[in-house]
């Protein structure tokens, strides 16, 4: 018996079709009926699926490019540190020059 069989049950008023939660999903009246909407019923959750793995790839891409993003952020945040602790280096080493002088007179 296949699980689509499974999904279908007679019932007095003809066939049911049944969710695996116990759901029903409509009564028809002949089996190949309720076999014509199981088979929607399934292909609506593997569309489901589908953007579900469309959505995960894109939410995966952005956060690749989100991670990438900040590296670059973090390495020109480096470079401006870098760069400010060289012009207090210089700023320093002149205003010693300068109060050297200034004590030498």
């Amino acid at each position: 018996m296949e699980r689509r069989d499974k999904m279908i049950r007679k019932v007095k008023s003809g066939y049911k079709v049944v969710a695996r939660s116990g759901r029903s999903m409509g009564t028809y009246p002949t089996k190949e009926k309720a076999k014509k909407r199981l088979a929607q019923v399934e292909m609506f959750k593997a569309m489901k699926k589908s953007e579900k793995l469309k959505k995960a790839k894109k939410q995966k891409k952005d956060g690749q490019l989100n991670a990438t993003r900040l590296q670059h952020k973090q390495k020109d945040n480096r470079q401006y540190h870098s760069i400010t602790v060289q012009r207090r280096v210089i700023f320093i080493t002149q205003a010693r020059q300068l109060f050297l002088l200034y004590v030498a007179l």
